[in-house]
């Protein structure tokens, strides 16, 4: 990371400056989102409200039910990693992956079914291709916006 962490080299500048011109947030938090390459999903009356805390940065938070429930419904999305990160894992993800990867279709129910019966998604399990992500979140009494470096659906398989 060190002079390559966008967090630490433009987002943190640029978000506590930001926040030091107005903690309240009201003069650029909506500006701010509408910049956003999907800022087309934001309601044209939607007032976000002033920031309930300043800025936070480095929040983890595990991958959405819905991105994984996506990964486990389209494999053909999904491209194995290179050998070295495999040995990472232990030896029943390995063997699981690879099935689901081949397009075992029994392995593909049961990773659907449990990460339907999952409580904590941040928890390891074999169908959790994707790592829990280091978010900036800002948070106000009417919304929560979290920016992250999400990885593109085809670099997904890695890390566990």
């Amino acid at each position: 990371m060190g002079i390559r962490n966008s967090s630490l080299t433009r987002v943190q500048p640029v978000l506590d400056s930001l926040h030091a011109s107005d903690p309240s947030g009201t003069n650029w938090l909506l500006p701010l989102l509408r910049l956003a390459s999907r800022s087309n999903r934001i309601a044209d009356d939607f007032a976000p409200g002033q920031l309930s805390t300043p800025p936070q940065y480095e929040f983890s938070a595990p991958p959405p039910r819905d991105f994984l429930r996506f990964l486990l419904a389209n494999p053909a999305t999904l491209a194995a990693p290179p050998e070295r990160v495999w040995r990472k894992w232990n030896e029943i993800t390995q063997v699981k992956r690879r099935a689901f990867l081949a397009g075992d279709a029994f392995i593909q129910r049961e990773g659907l079914w449990s990460l339907d019966a999952a409580r904590d998604l941040s928890e390891r399990a074999w169908w959790r291709f994707e790592e829990s992500h280091r978010w900036t979140l800002l948070c106000s009494r009417r919304a929560r916006s979290c920016s992250s470096k999400a990885s593109a659906p085809k670099r997904v398989l890695r890390g566990r």
